[in-house]
Protein backbone atom coordinates (compact mmCIF):
# COMPACT_ATOMS: atom_id res chain seq x y z
CA UNK A 1 0.00 0.00 0.00
CA UNK A 2 3.06 2.24 1.30
CA UNK A 3 4.31 1.75 -2.38
CA UNK A 4 1.54 2.52 -4.25
CA UNK A 5 1.21 5.76 -2.28
CA UNK A 6 4.86 6.73 -2.84
CA UNK A 7 4.61 6.16 -6.58
CA UNK A 8 0.98 7.88 -7.02
CA UNK A 9 3.20 11.00 -5.68
CA UNK A 10 5.72 10.43 -8.29
CA UNK A 11 2.98 10.62 -10.45
CA UNK A 12 1.62 13.99 -9.49
CA UNK A 13 5.21 15.38 -8.92
CA UNK A 14 5.53 14.25 -12.79
CA UNK A 15 2.43 16.46 -13.58
CA UNK A 16 3.40 18.81 -11.64
CA UNK A 17 6.63 19.41 -12.97
CA UNK A 18 5.42 19.29 -16.26
CA UNK A 19 4.61 23.00 -16.65
CA UNK A 20 8.24 24.58 -16.16
CA UNK A 21 10.59 22.69 -18.81
CA UNK A 22 14.49 23.81 -18.20
CA UNK A 23 17.62 22.53 -19.97
CA UNK A 24 18.16 20.12 -17.24
CA UNK A 25 14.41 18.76 -17.50
CA UNK A 26 14.85 18.46 -21.36
CA UNK A 27 18.20 16.87 -21.23
CA UNK A 28 16.76 14.09 -18.82
CA UNK A 29 13.56 13.45 -21.12
CA UNK A 30 16.57 12.92 -23.94
CA UNK A 31 18.10 10.74 -22.01
CA UNK A 32 15.30 8.71 -20.93
CA UNK A 33 13.56 8.37 -24.53
CA UNK A 34 16.75 8.86 -26.77
CA UNK A 35 19.49 7.33 -24.71
CA UNK A 36 21.81 10.27 -25.81
CA UNK A 37 22.46 13.56 -24.86
CA UNK A 38 20.34 16.54 -26.86
CA UNK A 39 21.17 17.96 -29.73
CA UNK A 40 22.01 21.86 -30.14
CA UNK A 41 19.51 22.46 -32.31
CA UNK A 42 16.42 20.50 -30.62
CA UNK A 43 17.63 21.80 -27.35
CA UNK A 44 16.87 25.12 -28.38
CA UNK A 45 14.22 24.18 -30.17
CA UNK A 46 12.19 22.39 -27.73
CA UNK A 47 12.62 25.32 -25.15
CA UNK A 48 13.27 28.17 -26.91
CA UNK A 49 10.60 27.50 -29.73
CA UNK A 50 7.67 25.29 -29.07
CA UNK A 51 5.98 27.00 -26.37
CA UNK A 52 5.46 23.45 -24.95
CA UNK A 53 5.22 22.14 -20.88
CA UNK A 54 7.23 19.51 -20.48
CA UNK A 55 5.01 16.79 -20.81
CA UNK A 56 3.53 17.97 -23.77
CA UNK A 57 7.37 18.18 -24.79
CA UNK A 58 7.72 14.23 -23.45
CA UNK A 59 4.21 13.20 -25.49
CA UNK A 60 5.53 15.34 -28.68
CA UNK A 61 8.73 13.07 -28.54
CA UNK A 62 6.26 9.87 -29.29
CA UNK A 63 5.23 11.36 -32.82
CA UNK A 64 9.00 11.70 -33.60
CA UNK A 65 10.52 9.70 -36.14
CA UNK A 66 13.47 8.39 -33.98
CA UNK A 67 10.98 7.69 -31.18
CA UNK A 68 9.42 5.31 -33.66
CA UNK A 69 12.62 3.98 -34.83
CA UNK A 70 13.25 2.81 -31.37
CA UNK A 71 9.78 1.62 -29.96
CA UNK A 72 8.30 0.58 -32.82
CA UNK A 73 4.69 -0.06 -32.85
CA UNK A 74 3.63 -3.46 -31.29
CA UNK A 75 7.01 -2.51 -28.99
CA UNK A 76 6.08 -4.88 -25.40
CA UNK A 77 5.46 -2.71 -22.62
CA UNK A 78 8.02 -4.57 -20.54
CA UNK A 79 10.75 -4.01 -22.86
CA UNK A 80 9.50 -0.11 -23.21
CA UNK A 81 10.00 0.26 -18.99
CA UNK A 82 13.02 -1.80 -18.90
CA UNK A 83 14.33 0.33 -21.47
CA UNK A 84 13.62 3.49 -20.11
CA UNK A 85 14.81 2.33 -16.95
CA UNK A 86 18.66 1.53 -18.48
CA UNK A 87 18.40 4.82 -20.54
CA UNK A 88 18.42 6.50 -17.21
CA UNK A 89 19.94 4.52 -14.51
CA UNK A 90 22.37 1.79 -16.27
CA UNK A 91 19.97 -0.85 -14.52
CA UNK A 92 16.29 -2.86 -15.40
CA UNK A 93 13.59 -1.98 -12.85
CA UNK A 94 13.15 -4.62 -9.92
CA UNK A 95 10.57 -6.59 -10.42
CA UNK A 96 8.08 -5.51 -7.81
CA UNK A 97 7.94 -1.95 -9.99
CA UNK A 98 8.42 -3.25 -13.87
CA UNK A 99 4.67 -5.35 -12.44
CA UNK A 100 3.42 -2.16 -11.00
CA UNK A 101 4.40 -0.10 -14.34
CA UNK A 102 3.20 -2.48 -16.58
CA UNK A 103 -0.14 -2.61 -14.71
CA UNK A 104 -0.37 1.32 -15.09
CA UNK A 105 0.47 1.32 -18.12
CA UNK A 106 -1.47 -1.60 -19.47
CA UNK A 107 -4.77 -0.08 -17.85
CA UNK A 108 -4.02 3.41 -19.40
CA UNK A 109 -4.04 4.80 -16.22
CA UNK A 110 -0.83 6.97 -17.21
CA UNK A 111 0.17 7.27 -20.55
CA UNK A 112 4.05 6.56 -21.55
CA UNK A 113 5.20 10.17 -21.30
CA UNK A 114 3.78 10.51 -17.73
CA UNK A 115 5.53 7.04 -16.80
CA UNK A 116 9.05 8.68 -17.93
CA UNK A 117 8.55 11.95 -16.34
CA UNK A 118 7.70 10.12 -12.82
CA UNK A 119 10.61 7.62 -13.26
CA UNK A 120 12.61 10.91 -13.83
CA UNK A 121 11.28 12.71 -10.57
CA UNK A 122 11.78 9.15 -8.46
CA UNK A 123 15.31 9.07 -9.03
CA UNK A 124 17.11 8.36 -5.82
CA UNK A 125 20.54 7.48 -4.87
CA UNK A 126 23.09 5.87 -7.07
CA UNK A 127 20.01 6.09 -9.32
CA UNK A 128 19.81 10.21 -8.88
CA UNK A 129 23.27 10.81 -9.02
CA UNK A 130 24.07 8.54 -12.32
CA UNK A 131 20.86 10.41 -14.15
CA UNK A 132 22.54 13.42 -13.02
CA UNK A 133 25.81 13.10 -14.48
CA UNK A 134 24.13 11.96 -17.46
CA UNK A 135 22.50 15.70 -17.70
CA UNK A 136 25.49 17.08 -16.88
CA UNK A 137 27.23 15.55 -19.80
CA UNK A 138 24.64 15.76 -22.08
CA UNK A 139 24.35 19.58 -21.55
CA UNK A 140 28.02 19.94 -22.03
CA UNK A 141 27.56 18.24 -25.59
CA UNK A 142 24.42 20.35 -26.69
CA UNK A 143 26.09 23.84 -24.73
CA UNK A 144 28.96 22.91 -27.34
CA UNK A 145 27.00 23.40 -30.35
CA UNK A 146 26.63 19.70 -31.68
CA UNK A 147 23.89 17.69 -33.02
CA UNK A 148 25.33 14.50 -34.58
CA UNK A 149 22.94 11.70 -33.04
CA UNK A 150 25.82 9.17 -33.40
CA UNK A 151 28.20 11.57 -31.24
CA UNK A 152 25.13 11.84 -29.12
CA UNK A 153 24.60 8.15 -28.08
CA UNK A 154 28.51 7.72 -28.31
CA UNK A 155 29.44 10.23 -25.98
CA UNK A 156 26.44 8.58 -22.99
CA UNK A 157 28.15 4.59 -23.31
CA UNK A 158 30.31 4.95 -20.13
CA UNK A 159 28.89 7.95 -18.08
CA UNK A 160 27.71 5.94 -14.64
CA UNK A 161 27.65 7.32 -11.12
CA UNK A 162 31.52 7.57 -10.74
CA UNK A 163 32.75 11.24 -11.28
CA UNK A 164 35.30 9.50 -13.41
CA UNK A 165 33.08 8.87 -16.18
CA UNK A 166 31.88 12.37 -16.41
CA UNK A 167 34.85 13.83 -16.48
CA UNK A 168 36.72 11.64 -19.15
CA UNK A 169 33.07 12.38 -21.20
CA UNK A 170 34.00 15.86 -20.58
CA UNK A 171 37.17 15.85 -22.10
CA UNK A 172 36.18 14.03 -24.84
CA UNK A 173 33.86 17.00 -25.45
CA UNK A 174 36.50 19.65 -25.08
CA UNK A 175 39.03 17.78 -27.30
CA UNK A 176 36.60 17.67 -30.11
CA UNK A 177 36.04 21.37 -29.74
CA UNK A 178 39.84 22.13 -29.95
CA UNK A 179 40.36 19.50 -33.18
CA UNK A 180 37.12 21.15 -34.52
CA UNK A 181 38.32 24.73 -34.64
CA UNK A 182 38.40 26.47 -38.24
CA UNK A 183 41.78 26.64 -39.32
CA UNK A 184 40.34 28.59 -42.55
CA UNK A 185 38.74 31.80 -40.75
CA UNK A 186 35.37 30.50 -41.90
CA UNK A 187 32.33 32.07 -40.58
CA UNK A 188 28.49 31.14 -40.11
CA UNK A 189 26.24 33.18 -41.87
CA UNK A 190 23.41 33.72 -39.06
CA UNK A 191 20.44 33.18 -40.97
CA UNK A 192 17.32 32.79 -38.48
CA UNK A 193 15.50 29.67 -39.87
CA UNK A 194 15.31 26.29 -38.85
CA UNK A 195 15.96 23.09 -40.44
CA UNK A 196 18.93 22.11 -42.69
CA UNK A 197 20.44 25.02 -44.92
CA UNK A 198 21.93 23.74 -48.16
CA UNK A 199 23.49 23.92 -51.64
CA UNK A 200 24.61 28.11 -51.55
CA UNK A 201 24.83 29.88 -54.45
CA UNK A 202 25.48 33.89 -55.18
CA UNK A 203 23.42 36.02 -56.68
CA UNK A 204 25.47 37.43 -59.94
CA UNK A 205 26.10 40.61 -58.41
CA UNK A 206 27.38 38.61 -55.26
CA UNK A 207 24.87 40.79 -52.86
CA UNK A 208 22.48 37.67 -52.17
CA UNK A 209 22.92 33.93 -51.90
CA UNK A 210 20.35 31.65 -52.79
CA UNK A 211 20.01 28.74 -50.95
CA UNK A 212 17.77 25.10 -50.03
CA UNK A 213 15.86 24.96 -46.79
CA UNK A 214 15.10 21.22 -46.47
CA UNK A 215 12.70 21.37 -43.12
CA UNK A 216 13.06 18.25 -41.96
CA UNK A 217 16.50 17.55 -41.73
CA UNK A 218 19.59 16.81 -44.38
CA UNK A 219 17.82 16.14 -47.65
CA UNK A 220 14.36 15.44 -46.21
CA UNK A 221 11.61 17.12 -47.61
CA UNK A 222 9.54 19.31 -47.75
CA UNK A 223 12.52 21.99 -49.20
CA UNK A 224 11.82 25.60 -49.83
CA UNK A 225 13.95 28.43 -51.84
CA UNK A 226 15.37 31.26 -50.24
CA UNK A 227 17.39 34.31 -50.45
CA UNK A 228 19.58 35.83 -48.38
CA UNK A 229 20.91 39.80 -48.58
CA UNK A 230 24.86 39.43 -47.11
CA UNK A 231 24.24 43.38 -46.48
CA UNK A 232 21.11 43.94 -45.25
CA UNK A 233 20.57 40.37 -43.89
CA UNK A 234 17.02 40.29 -45.18
CA UNK A 235 15.57 36.54 -45.63
CA UNK A 236 13.21 36.58 -48.15
CA UNK A 237 10.96 33.38 -49.33
CA UNK A 238 11.48 32.76 -52.79
CA UNK A 239 9.63 29.31 -53.34
CA UNK A 240 7.73 27.49 -50.40
CA UNK A 241 4.67 24.73 -51.60
CA UNK A 242 5.05 21.94 -49.18
CA UNK A 243 6.95 19.89 -52.07
CA UNK A 244 10.78 19.53 -53.00
CA UNK A 245 12.13 22.25 -54.27
CA UNK A 246 16.14 21.96 -54.65
CA UNK A 247 19.00 24.20 -56.44
CA UNK A 248 21.85 23.38 -56.98
CA UNK A 249 24.96 25.48 -56.01
CA UNK A 250 27.00 26.97 -59.10
CA UNK A 251 25.08 29.07 -61.88
CA UNK A 252 21.58 29.08 -60.73
CA UNK A 253 20.95 32.37 -60.71
CA UNK A 254 21.07 34.09 -64.18
CA UNK A 255 22.33 37.80 -64.94
CA UNK A 256 20.87 37.88 -68.36
CA UNK A 257 17.53 36.51 -67.70
CA UNK A 258 17.45 37.82 -63.77
CA UNK A 259 15.59 34.41 -63.59
CA UNK A 260 16.63 31.25 -60.85
CA UNK A 261 16.71 27.53 -62.33
CA UNK A 262 15.67 24.92 -59.79
CA UNK A 263 14.06 21.67 -59.75
CA UNK A 264 10.81 20.73 -58.02
CA UNK A 265 8.79 17.44 -57.03
CA UNK A 266 5.47 19.45 -57.10
CA UNK A 267 3.31 18.05 -60.15
CA UNK A 268 3.57 13.81 -60.60
CA UNK A 269 7.67 13.71 -60.05
CA UNK A 270 10.64 16.06 -60.14
CA UNK A 271 11.25 18.38 -63.33
CA UNK A 272 12.51 21.92 -63.97
CA UNK A 273 11.25 25.22 -63.22
CA UNK A 274 12.17 28.56 -63.39
CA UNK A 275 11.11 31.67 -61.47
CA UNK A 276 12.63 35.24 -61.68
CA UNK A 277 14.81 36.44 -59.34
CA UNK A 278 12.31 39.20 -57.83
CA UNK A 279 9.75 36.65 -58.10
CA UNK A 280 6.61 35.99 -55.68
CA UNK A 281 5.87 32.24 -54.33
CA UNK A 282 3.72 30.26 -56.54
CA UNK A 283 5.14 32.56 -59.54
CA UNK A 284 7.36 29.55 -60.98
CA UNK A 285 7.37 28.32 -64.44
CA UNK A 286 7.85 24.31 -65.29
CA UNK A 287 10.12 23.30 -68.20
CA UNK A 288 10.83 20.21 -68.98
CA UNK A 289 7.90 18.12 -68.89
CA UNK A 290 8.65 14.15 -69.80
CA UNK A 291 6.06 11.73 -68.79
CA UNK A 292 8.29 8.56 -67.11
CA UNK A 293 11.83 10.93 -66.44
CA UNK A 294 12.66 13.08 -63.87
CA UNK A 295 14.81 15.83 -63.87
CA UNK A 296 17.12 17.10 -61.38
CA UNK A 297 19.72 19.79 -60.26
CA UNK A 298 19.59 22.24 -63.34
CA UNK A 299 21.99 25.22 -64.24
CA UNK A 300 22.12 27.83 -66.65
CA UNK A 301 24.88 28.59 -69.81
CA UNK A 302 25.85 32.34 -69.72
CA UNK A 303 22.86 33.89 -71.40
CA UNK A 304 20.42 31.87 -69.79
CA UNK A 305 19.01 30.29 -72.69
CA UNK A 306 20.06 26.83 -72.06
CA UNK A 307 19.60 24.32 -68.84
CA UNK A 308 22.00 21.30 -68.35
CA UNK A 309 20.41 18.94 -65.39
CA UNK A 310 20.64 15.36 -64.46
CA UNK A 311 18.03 13.40 -66.09
CA UNK A 312 16.73 9.35 -64.75
CA UNK A 313 14.20 7.32 -65.89
CA UNK A 314 11.21 7.59 -63.39
CA UNK A 315 11.69 5.35 -60.09
CA UNK A 316 15.52 4.75 -61.05
CA UNK A 317 17.65 6.71 -58.59
CA UNK A 318 21.02 5.22 -60.55
CA UNK A 319 22.18 5.91 -64.60
CA UNK A 320 21.97 9.66 -64.18
CA UNK A 321 22.02 10.99 -67.92
CA UNK A 322 23.34 14.57 -68.51
CA UNK A 323 21.15 16.38 -70.59
CA UNK A 324 20.78 20.07 -72.16
CA UNK A 325 17.62 21.22 -73.02
CA UNK A 326 16.91 24.83 -74.61
CA UNK A 327 14.62 26.59 -71.82
CA UNK A 328 12.21 27.92 -74.62
CA UNK A 329 11.12 24.55 -75.58
CA UNK A 330 12.86 24.89 -79.02
CA UNK A 331 15.25 22.23 -79.01
CA UNK A 332 14.97 18.49 -77.93
CA UNK A 333 16.39 16.94 -74.63
CA UNK A 334 19.80 16.31 -75.90
CA UNK A 335 21.36 13.42 -73.78
CA UNK A 336 25.12 14.63 -73.28
CA UNK A 337 26.75 11.22 -71.30
CA UNK A 338 26.16 7.92 -71.66
CA UNK A 339 22.49 6.34 -70.40
CA UNK A 340 25.03 3.22 -69.53
CA UNK A 341 26.85 5.69 -66.95
CA UNK A 342 25.35 6.96 -63.84
CA UNK A 343 26.14 10.50 -63.99
CA UNK A 344 24.99 13.82 -61.79
CA UNK A 345 25.05 17.44 -60.68
CA UNK A 346 26.39 19.43 -64.08
CA UNK A 347 27.37 22.75 -63.82
CA UNK A 348 27.55 25.14 -67.09
CA UNK A 349 31.44 27.10 -67.60
CA UNK A 350 30.88 31.08 -67.12
CA UNK A 351 32.96 31.41 -70.43
CA UNK A 352 29.87 28.79 -71.53
CA UNK A 353 32.21 26.33 -73.35
CA UNK A 354 32.67 23.44 -71.03
CA UNK A 355 29.75 22.01 -68.66
CA UNK A 356 31.40 19.85 -65.43
CA UNK A 357 29.43 16.94 -63.79
CA UNK A 358 29.99 14.03 -61.51
CA UNK A 359 30.25 10.39 -62.34
CA UNK A 360 30.42 7.13 -60.43
CA UNK A 361 32.77 4.90 -61.54
CA UNK A 362 35.19 2.54 -59.74
CA UNK A 363 32.85 2.73 -56.76
CA UNK A 364 33.37 6.37 -56.25
CA UNK A 365 32.28 9.29 -57.78
CA UNK A 366 35.06 11.87 -59.72
CA UNK A 367 34.74 15.20 -61.42
CA UNK A 368 34.46 15.44 -65.01
CA UNK A 369 34.04 17.85 -67.84
CA UNK A 370 32.96 18.42 -71.38
CA UNK A 371 32.38 20.25 -74.46
CA UNK A 372 28.50 21.58 -74.43
CA UNK A 373 27.70 18.54 -77.26
CA UNK A 374 29.16 16.09 -74.73
CA UNK A 375 32.38 15.55 -76.33
CA UNK A 376 35.87 15.08 -74.85
CA UNK A 377 35.03 14.07 -71.86
CA UNK A 378 37.55 14.40 -69.72
CA UNK A 379 38.36 13.14 -65.67
CA UNK A 380 39.56 16.01 -63.85
CA UNK A 381 39.94 14.46 -60.36
CA UNK A 382 41.91 11.09 -59.09
CA UNK A 383 42.47 9.64 -56.08
CA UNK A 384 40.75 7.53 -53.60
CA UNK A 385 37.51 9.38 -51.85
CA UNK A 386 34.01 10.49 -53.48
CA UNK A 387 34.48 14.01 -55.05
CA UNK A 388 30.88 15.76 -55.53
CA UNK A 389 28.88 18.87 -55.70
CA UNK A 390 31.34 20.89 -57.92
CA UNK A 391 31.28 24.08 -59.64
CA UNK A 392 33.29 26.30 -61.28
CA UNK A 393 35.28 29.37 -60.59
CA UNK A 394 34.29 32.76 -62.39
CA UNK A 395 37.47 33.08 -64.04
CA UNK A 396 37.05 29.82 -65.17
CA UNK A 397 40.26 28.25 -64.60
CA UNK A 398 39.24 25.99 -61.98
CA UNK A 399 36.70 24.05 -60.34
CA UNK A 400 35.81 24.49 -56.63
CA UNK A 401 34.22 21.03 -54.90
CA UNK A 402 33.87 18.35 -51.69
CA UNK A 403 35.96 15.34 -51.19
CA UNK A 404 36.63 13.01 -48.24
CA UNK A 405 40.04 11.55 -49.42
CA UNK A 406 41.94 12.92 -47.12
CA UNK A 407 39.56 12.81 -43.69
CA UNK A 408 36.28 11.03 -42.27
CA UNK A 409 34.17 13.94 -43.47
CA UNK A 410 34.30 16.03 -46.82
CA UNK A 411 36.37 19.03 -47.16
CA UNK A 412 36.34 21.40 -49.87
CA UNK A 413 38.95 21.25 -52.41
CA UNK A 414 40.00 23.59 -55.71
CA UNK A 415 41.44 22.23 -58.96
CA UNK A 416 42.53 23.39 -62.04
CA UNK A 417 40.20 22.53 -65.06
CA UNK A 418 43.13 20.70 -66.31
CA UNK A 419 43.50 18.03 -63.38
CA UNK A 420 46.21 18.24 -60.98
CA UNK A 421 47.02 18.40 -57.78
CA UNK A 422 43.92 19.81 -55.41
CA UNK A 423 44.37 23.07 -53.02
CA UNK A 424 42.31 22.55 -50.03
CA UNK A 425 40.10 25.53 -48.97
CA UNK A 426 38.29 24.08 -46.05
CA UNK A 427 39.86 23.00 -42.69
CA UNK A 428 37.41 21.90 -40.72
CA UNK A 429 36.89 18.09 -38.80
CA UNK A 430 33.55 17.63 -39.41
CA UNK A 431 31.72 18.61 -43.15
CA UNK A 432 32.03 21.26 -45.04
CA UNK A 433 30.19 20.75 -49.02
CA UNK A 434 28.19 21.98 -51.93
CA UNK A 435 30.77 25.15 -52.58
CA UNK A 436 29.99 27.86 -54.71
CA UNK A 437 32.19 30.97 -55.34
CA UNK A 438 31.21 34.68 -55.54
CA UNK A 439 31.50 36.72 -58.77
CA UNK A 440 34.62 37.99 -57.70
CA UNK A 441 36.65 34.72 -57.36
CA UNK A 442 37.19 36.08 -53.31
CA UNK A 443 34.60 34.48 -51.40
CA UNK A 444 33.28 31.04 -50.96
CA UNK A 445 30.24 29.61 -49.62
CA UNK A 446 29.54 26.08 -48.37
CA UNK A 447 26.94 23.94 -46.28
CA UNK A 448 28.41 22.75 -43.19
CA UNK A 449 27.85 20.14 -40.13
CA UNK A 450 29.63 18.84 -37.27
CA UNK A 451 29.84 15.19 -38.33
CA UNK A 452 27.92 13.08 -40.96
CA UNK A 453 25.03 15.22 -42.27
CA UNK A 454 22.72 12.72 -42.76
CA UNK A 455 23.05 11.77 -39.11
CA UNK A 456 22.31 15.21 -37.90
CA UNK A 457 19.04 17.59 -38.47
CA UNK A 458 20.89 19.56 -40.64
CA UNK A 459 23.72 21.90 -42.00
CA UNK A 460 24.25 25.33 -41.76
CA UNK A 461 25.97 28.02 -44.28
CA UNK A 462 29.47 29.44 -43.82
CA UNK A 463 31.33 31.53 -45.63
CA UNK A 464 35.06 32.39 -46.74
CA UNK A 465 35.69 35.69 -47.45
CA UNK A 466 39.48 35.70 -48.24
CA UNK A 467 40.09 33.24 -50.97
Amino acid sequence: MLKKILLSLLLLTALLNATAPTQESVAKLYVATFDRAPDAVGLTYWLDDSGLSSEQITMSFFDQEETQEKYPSGTATSLFVETVYVNLFNRAPNDTGLEYWIAELDSGRISRSVFILAVINGALGDDAVILENKMIVGLAFANAGYSSITFAKSIMYEVSESPASVDKALSIIENKKADDSRKDNAFQLNIELSGSLQNPAFSPNGNFILFTNFRNGYNQEPADLYTYNLQTKVLTTLVSNNYGNINLPGSVWNNSIKSIIFSSSIGLHDEIYIIKENGLNGSEIQITNRENTVAYEPSFNPDGQWIVFESHPLDVEESGIITKYKIDGSSSYIQLTSSNSDCRQPNWSPAGDKILYQKFENNQWDIWIMDTDGTNQFKVTSGLGDKTDASFTHDGRYIVFSADFEFEYANIYQISIAGGTPRRLSYYAGYDGAPSVSPDDTKLVFESSDGDPDDSEGSTIWMIDNL
